[in-house]
């Protein structure tokens, strides 16, 4: 099974080395990884030719956007699984892709899988772990850290069933991305650290811009009537289970009189 992993770079040059050193270093061998600058005025290009390796695929051009740059990448991949890694992020270890690998391996019919995340600010690190997500799930909380996208490796066909990102959303197309996702497959959660992701102050996570289109992409969905509906049988459904002492006791009552 090959992997394509793509990484959208413009002037990277602060992380990228450690970024494609990941990838290089990776156990399991069939791997492509297809970097796609935005014509970087640093001395990203030249990190990226100094670090070569034999499967590497890599264009320099003008985009959007980072998202039209992963569509990019898309397009040229060759694999049958393809992930995302950003180029200030990193994968933790040398057996991730392996382990990835073995999941998709071990059950034919899944379509793709994600894990747990190691965030990175300054000098401290914490684990954010996923959870088992679904379409209707993910929609109700809110906010795509559930399904983290740095560790979501999908098989292409579903990629190219659901057109890529959405360029619309400059910040939050990755939320976009994964809800379309969900709505058309089921993700398999694996409890495994995938990806390193560094929070600093030039990143989208700290600029606080990404909460505004969160908002948006959640509100194109709540449109649909029949979303709705679940949402709202799923609300009440917590209600009464957080108050299913008190309800009982009405119950109750109501009989003993």
């Amino acid at each position: 099974m090959k992997v394509s992993i793509i990484t959208a770079t413009y002037n990277s040059q602060e992380y990228l080395k450690q970024t494609i050193e990941s990838v290089n270093s990776q156990k399991y061998k069939n791997i492509e990884h297809i970097i796609v600058d935005g014509g970087s005025t640093d001395s990203t290009l030249d990190i990226i030719n100094k670090n070569p390796n034999k499967n590497t695929l890599s264009i320099s051009e003008k985009d959007q956007s980072m998202y039209d740059a992963i569509n990019k990448g898309i397009k040229m991949a060759s694999g049958e699984v393809i992930g995302v890694l950003n180029s200030d992020d990193f994968l933790v270890s040398n057996t991730v892709i392996e382990n990835i690998v073995n999941n998709f391996t071990a059950d034919g019919s899944c379509d793709g899988v994600y894990g747990n995340i190691i965030k990175i600010k300054n000098n401290s690190k914490y684990i954010r772990k996923g959870i088992q997500a679904s379409f209707i799930g993910l929609l109700s909380f809110g906010r795509g850290s559930i399904v983290p996208h740095p560790t979501l490796y999908i098989k292409k066909n579903i990629h190219e069933k659901i057109n890529g990102y959405d360029l619309s959303y400059l910040y939050a197309s990755d939320l976009d991305y994964i809800l379309k996702v969900l709505s058309v497959t089921k993700l398999k959660y694996i409890d495994l650290n995938i990806t390193s992701f560094r929070i600093h102050d030039n990143s989208i996570t700290s600029s606080g811009k990404i909460k505004n289109e969160r908002t948006m992409v959640i509100d194109k969905y709540l449109k649909n009537t029949s979303v709705k509906l679940h949402l709202k049988f799923i609300y009440n459904l917590i209600f009464i289970m957080k108050n299913i002492d008190a309800l009982k006791s009405k119950i109750r009552s109501k009989f003993e009189r």
